[in-house]
């Protein structure tokens, strides 16, 4: 058990190879550590870290192992890593559960990181944009070899994970992370940093709540994952306070299992539980989001299936843009999608024709600058209930197995296709004077064996 309270020390526990010199600690029973850090009146102070690995040699690494699990607790301070890998040949390992916590923040304390992989003590660090890399970053591994608990309160920017690798380094696809039990993460209570004006000239322009924020990441793996992120209040720019589950840049993350995310925020703009963006690509074995967007890909791919056990829940928008590719695929499980799902410029498919499980779709299909969104139902219990938007592009849909198109009006589409009791329901909702609201279908091209057009029709 280790406790400390300081001023502007580096860290509660501070290893550095050097030149010749490679370093190694092991903690071979459960590690407690404690950390208060006290501003001295009149100073600035450092920013500070529980635990900080730091490589000099870039040749050899230093090595921190904690054999029977770890705890980390840090309150107050101006600016606070929890954990700091920083040193390419680096290793950080945890056999059993690690918890970290860093509360008690007010809104003068400029950044908070539960983990990171970037690391400088002078204060110009703490108000870099948050995609800052350049040549000189060099990430460390970090394996957790059991449950991985992350509580961040407070901070202009509060984020469960900052890890950022330099573009030199991503092109070798090296894994920084990964987590072998459950991945839970809680930020919230980030607030506008008040204090001299010198000191925002650089700082990130957005106060944010992020869960992981990966840059540059070649492999980031996790398994089971709970990703919650709460923002409250607007800054004196009257911008949101954001609220992002998972961000991504130029970065690879995989969920072995499912993943949760709790996404709240005071202005549906401010509130996305996944970003993926250049050139990142995102894989779950099983999705849940209740964001205003619950997904957006920018030049990124996303990734989602469904079993039996781990089911894909979007309450959000789905949005793919700039050469975008979503997948979302339901397998043998169940998948509800009930926001507006947006293709631009992009490839969203849902479903696949070999699936068993139950797909309902609730939300718009859209599509613009020639995007393309590809639909797939079967089953009794699976439906689209809307109507299509194209702007330009192309709404590919099939029904088969008793599988439904409710139109809730008149549509288009580019492709339909009815199979095996497939079914275009241009009745659904239709409620008026005899036979309700005239509506129409504009097909393309309507093709099938053994499907079911109903219509209302007035022969007389």
């Amino acid at each position: 058990s280790l406790a400390s309270s300081g001023g502007t020390p580096y860290a509660a526990v501070y290893l550095q190879s050097m030149s010749s010199t490679a370093a190694s600690l092991t903690f071979n029973g459960f590690a407690d550590i404690y950390y208060k850090a006290l501003e001295r009146e009149g100073s600035s102070g450092y920013y500070t870290a529980g635990i900080y690995l730091q490589d000099n040699s870039n040749t050899l690494g230093s090595k921190m192992t904690f054999n029977d699990g770890l705890r980390l607790t840090m309150e107050k301070g101006k600016g606070f890593f929890g954990i700091a890998n920083a040193g390419k040949l680096n290793t950080f390992t945890v056999n059993g559960d690690t918890e970290i916590s860093l509360t008690n923040m007010s809104h003068e304390n400029q950044f908070q990181y539960g983990l990171t992989t970037i690391y400088d003590t002078n204060a110009n660090l703490g108000k870099f944009h948050l995609d800052f890399a350049d040549m000189y970053v060099n990430a460390g591994k970090f394996d957790f070899n059991g449950n991985l608990y992350i509580t961040v309160e407070g901070g202009n920017n509060a984020l469960g994970m900052r890890l950022v690798d330099s573009t030199n380094n991503r092109a070798e696809n090296r894994e920084i992370i990964n987590v072998e039990g459950k991945t839970t993460v809680n930020v919230s209570g980030a607030s506008e940093y008040y204090g001299p004006a010198s000191d925002m000239d650089d700082f990130p322009a957005y106060v944010s709540n992020y869960g992981i924020y990966l840059l540059n990441i070649g492999a980031a793996n996790f398994n089971d994952a709970d990703i919650t992120t709460t923002a409250t209040g607007f800054d004196s720019r009257g911008q949101a306070v954001r609220s992002y589950g998972l961000y991504t840049i130029n970065s690879n993350a995989a969920f072995a299992g499912p993943v949760v995310f709790d996404t709240k925020a005071d202005d549906d703009s401010a509130e996305i539980s996944a970003l993926a963006e250049k050139g990142s690509s995102l894989f779950a074995n099983g999705l849940s989001a209740n964001g205003a967007t619950a997904l957006r890909a920018d030049s990124s791919s996303i990734t989602a299936g469904a079993s039996a056990n781990n089911m894909i829940y979007l309450s959000g928008r789905v949005e793919a843009l700039n050469s975008s590719t979503i997948s979302l695929n339901q397998k043998d499980g169940e998948m509800l999608l009930q926001g507006d799902i947006i293709s631009d410029a992009s490839k969203i498919s849902i479903g696949a024709a070999d699936s068993t499980g139950i797909s309902q779709v609730t939300g718009q299909l859209k599509t613009a600058n020639d995007g393309s969104i590809d639909g797939v139902f079967t089953g009794a219990q699976s439906f689209y209930r809307n109507v299509n938007d194209m702007e330009t592009g192309s709404v590919n849909l099939s029904f088969s197995d008793s599988a439904q198109w409710q139109m809730t009006g008149s549509s288009e589409v580019s492709a339909l296709t009815l199979d095996s009791s497939g079914i275009l329901d241009m009745t659904y909702d239709n409620a008026g004077d005899k036979f309700g609201s005239f509506r129409t279908l504009t097909a393309a091209s309507l093709s099938g064996e053994g499907g079911a057009i109903r219509m209302n029709i007035d022969a007389g």
